[in-house]
């Protein structure tokens, strides 16, 4: 096995790990005065029964989705929470599509509430909550470039941007897109920034980036 394989074979474990963590976290529900006890082994049933449970960009398309590894850009996208739609919805399609496309088919693509629920900004608590996954995903992932998913979160996703930076040790190249979902449609604009940064951000073979 090949060292490169076997690195994405330990980062996918790690990442997996994470993913069983925020199944087995229950802080939001608990800050709202959900019931503990008994019916708290069903929760994390009737959380995915309902579509409210944990959820993560998947492989799909030829693109990694969370599984990436950053590829040669060492790239990670953070939206600021998961699609309300059923997956692959249109807009996810054309973004997987035009990350493909742009090279970044590779990155890692992530939220930062890690559980879905009402559309729009997630308020602080939850972001709170979720934030210990995200920082243990960078440190797995080690980016070089931070791409924020969301023009209207932007002021908030830079503030975490600086918390990666700190729990990294090194400074990272911010960037911020249009969200891929405008009103439950593609947003064009998305496909459009991609493209830029893929232009503005030539990777070579080590994986450093060039701008």
């Amino acid at each position: 096995m090949s060292k490169r394989r076997e690195s994405e074979l330990k980062l996918r474990e790690s990442l997996t790990e994470i993913i069983k963590e925020t199944w087995r976290c229950f802080a939001c529900s608990q800050a709202s005065g959900e019931a503990e006890g008994a019916e708290g082994c069903l929760r994390p049933f009737v959380r995915s029964w309902y579509g409210k449970g944990p959820w993560f960009f998947p492989e799909w398309g030829g693109v990694k989705g969370f599984f990436g590894d950053g590829g040669k850009r060492r790239a990670m996208f953070i939206a600021p929470r998961p699609s309300t739609g059923r997956f692959p919805d249109e807009p996810v399609k054309q973004f997987y599509g035009a990350l493909r496309d742009s090279g970044f088919q590779d990155a890692h693509l992530t939220d930062i509430v890690k559980c879905r629920g009402e559309a729009g900004e997630p308020p602080e608590e939850m972001v709170e909550n979720c934030l210990r996954y995200l920082l243990e995903e960078a440190k797995l992932v080690k980016p070089r470039l931070v791409v924020i998913v969301g023009k209207s979160y932007e002021r908030r996703l830079r503030k975490i941007a600086q918390r990666l930076e700190e729990e990294l040790g090194y400074e990272v190249s911010k960037e911020v897109i249009h969200h891929y979902s405008l009103r439950g449609r593609w947003n064009e604009k998305c496909r459009e920034d991609i493209r830029l940064l893929a232009k503005k951000y030539p990777a070579n073979e080590s994986g450093s980036l060039h701008s």
